[in-house]
């Protein structure tokens, strides 16, 4: 019986420590790719695979990421000054930049203003 408990108090600890460890690996990964991200889009996508790493951990980790995500998109909308719908459609940025917008996202985009303000 003594054993058995033995056995199992091991197992479990050391499923825990591998599940860490694997966290850790993954987590530093992606910290690496962030730091090298040069597209805000890219940013984006990795600070979510970020915060979905603490989705059962501490909350703080998962607010931390999902806060520096939701900030990058933040200040690019800030960046919009208008939308032109000569050439199928383009927002034209605060330093003169146009960026495409598709037929089937702009609905959405539309939507997303309306929310906004």
């Amino acid at each position: 019986m003594n054993r058995l408990i033995q056995s199992f108090l091991f197992i479990c600890l050391f499923t825990g420590y591998a599940e860490s460890v694997l966290l850790a690996s993954s987590g530093n990964s992606l910290r690496y790719e962030l730091q090298r991200a040069s597209q805000d889009s890219s940013r984006v996508k990795i600070l979510f695979q970020l915060g979905n790493l603490f989705i059962d951990g501490p909350s703080d980790s998962l607010l931390l990421y999902y806060n520096r995500s939701l900030e990058i998109i933040l200040i690019n909308l800030n960046h919009i000054l208008r939308f032109e719908k000569n050439e199928g459609g383009h927002l034209v940025m605060d330093d003169n930049s146009q960026i495409p917008v598709s037929i089937r996202k702009r609905e959405a985009l539309f939507n997303l203003f309306n929310e906004i303000g």
